[in-house]
């Protein structure tokens, strides 16, 4: 590990590998530019050597359970205008972070609901760059301003300029360790953020569909959870596993109801489904909000249970014995 690197913060419990051995994501592993996380059947583990501490990988992970000491968007909350810098140019009046693609969903959604509404990046030459990201900072904008339009809300400016002076994105500004002007002066007093107390934590907890206006049936969200009620046995495995609750059963119990704004995207409901009747897209339209169930009680083991309305498999067989013959011992020769 080099000196002064700041490593990932790890909340193992959050993780959706401690959930369930069958989670698939791998989102942190893909994401690191130097190949430090290691996934295998044993373990999910950092390679402290190799990390440079770029923070990527906490911005691709789903449930929040990797942290960088450094991404911390409570201490700018309440300003319409924020300057992010990279550790690769100087610019003391800005939030530097050891990359701008090192801001997720969770911490953008976050300083939108915050009051931000203009995102202003000065980094280095990002495409020599090894940490530079195809799903960085400017595509979680482009999404979230997607989903914001479909709800006729305001988007979120952003505007990129590089240290050698080309721009990502229009109508920018740049940056110097000393103001040059009276003007520059003012417009780097608009995007310098004061600090506040470190102490809300939703921000690394929360799905980033969260800090958006609430969803309705028929707009566009982050992430779409959708459950076919043909393939559907009714086991509940979803509603259990489930680490944001996007999937429920209601209170009278004769319907699942799916929260898309609560999702996270973590792909958990997919990985467990044995039926392949789970699944999650991205940027979509939220148009099932509730999948209608029917209850019954099994004619094998007399337990009672629920299976999606319509469904075609034998609405007297309970999700076990529909898979399980519990009789095939009843008759032996000895």
């Amino acid at each position: 590990m080099a000196t002064g690197v700041e490593l990932p913060e790890i909340d193992a419990q959050r993780c959706v590998h401690t959930r369930a051995e069958t989670a698939g994501c791998a989102q942190c592993v893909a994401a690191c530019p130097r190949a430090a996380w290691v996934l295998d059947e044993q373990q999910l583990a950092l390679d402290t050597v190799r990390c440079d501490g770029c923070g990527l990988c906490t911005a691709h992970c789903p449930q929040g359970a990797l942290r960088h000491p450094a991404v911390r968007p409570q201490r700018y909350a309440g300003r319409e205008t924020l300057l992010i810098s990279c550790d690769r140019v100087t610019c003391g009046h800005a939030w530097e972070l050891p990359c701008v693609h090192a801001l997720g969903l969770r911490e953008i959604g976050w300083l939108y609901r915050a009051g931000l509404r203009r995102l202003v990046l000065y980094t280095g030459h990002c495409a020599a760059c090894p940490r530079d990201d195809p799903d960085g900072v400017l595509q979680r904008v482009a999404r979230l301003n997607r989903v914001l339009a479909g709800r006729a809300r305001p988007p979120l400016a952003v505007t990129q300029s590089q240290a050698d002076g080309t721009r990502r994105v229009a109508n920018g500004g740049g940056c110097s360790g000393a103001p040059q002007s009276h003007g520059r002066r003012g417009f780097l007093r608009s995007v310098l953020a004061l600090s506040v107390p470190d102490t809300d934590d939703r921000s690394t907890r929360e799905a980033p569909g969260r800090f958006l206006p609430p969803v309705r049936r028929g707009q566009p969200a982050l992430f779409v959870p959708r459950i076919d009620p043909l393939r559907c046995s009714g086991c509940d495995a979803c509603v259990r596993l489930c680490p944001q609750a996007a999937i429920a059963v209601s209170e009278q119990r004769d319907a699942y109801l799916l929260d898309a704004d609560a999702c996270s995207g973590c792909g958990l409901c997919v990985d467990i489904c044995d039926r392949d009747a789970v699944s999650v897209e991205q940027d979509a339209v939220f148009d099932q909000p509730r999948v209608a169930l029917q209850g019954a009680r099994c004619r094998s083991c007399g337990v009672d249970f629920h299976r999606p309305e319509g469904n075609r498999a034998d609405v007297m067989l309970c999700p076990v014995c529909t898979q399980v013959d519990h009789r095939r011992h009843l008759f032996q020769v000895l």
